[in-house]
């Protein structure tokens, strides 16, 4: 086994010393417990079962048709601003016609 050394923040050591001595380990074992932990390989698969397990979650019924969003994606962003687009032209196009409609209301009143 090789030694490492690192250098920590004050209140991140203060963390450390109270998480070691709530689990009644050495900061060597927890530190090498967090560095297992997050080099290990990912199974997205397993981690989501663990996931339901864990918080009682349900498994998802499969007879739901699922949708692919992410394959239209640039569909969906055009078709969104192309809404977005049109929601701008008629607010464009009421303002116009309420200031029509002053102003021939300020020249009906003025004549």
């Amino acid at each position: 086994m090789t030694a490492l050394s690192i250098r920590i923040e004050p209140e991140l050591e203060e963390m450390l010393a109270l998480e070691v001595k709530r689990l009644k380990t050495t900061r060597s074992k927890f530190i090498q417990n967090l560095l297992t932990q997050a080099l290990a390989p990912k199974d997205a698969y397993a981690l989501l079962m663990k996931a339901h397990a864990q918080f009682g979650i349900e498994q998802p019924d499969s007879s739901i048709p699922r949708t692919n969003n992410a394959s239209n994606a640039q569909a969906l962003v055009k078709a969104a601003i192309e809404k977005k687009h049109r929601e701008i032209k008629q607010n464009n196009l009421e303002d116009s016609l309420k200031e029509a409609k002053q102003k021939a209301k300020n020249k009906a009143i003025s004549t």
